[in-house]
């Protein structure tokens, strides 16, 4: 919402679910960096 965009929860879980590369289902600092970089969003 902050950024502009309305997402579903359906597609909020899909990005924590790409994001979560060990499948614990958290999303740590390593993982948050790497999805911010790929998005241009950092």
């Amino acid at each position: 919402k902050e950024l502009g965009e309305r997402m579903t929860d359906e597609e909020l879980q899909e990005m924590i679910d790409e994001a979560d590369r060990d499948g614990d289902g958290e999303v740590n600092e390593e993982e948050f960096l790497r999805i911010m970089k790929k998005t241009n969003l950092f």
